[in-house]
């Protein structure tokens, strides 16, 4: 004779999706973000910007691009 012996269910462990420098500072994605920017400083000089400068300067660079291009006018 052969016994069942009942298992707890452990189901799915839910792993979230690791955080991205957007999330980690409240935005939804890059463009959520770089929409703030182009609403702040214009879309002609985020857009220019970010034509040379590496997505890994989004935080960094190009903002200090941008409040440098706002103190020249």
């Amino acid at each position: 004779m052969t016994y069942l012996v009942p298992m707890p269910y452990v189901g799915f462990v839910h792993h979230p999706a690791p955080m991205s420098i957007y999330t980690e500072n409240g935005y939804a994605n890059r463009k959520e973000y770089l929409d703030e920017l182009r609403e702040e400083y214009g879309s002609d000089m985020v857009n220019t910007l970010l034509t040379v400068l590496p997505a890994s300067e989004d935080f960094d660079g190009l903002v200090t691009a941008l409040e440098d291009a706002m103190d020249s006018f």
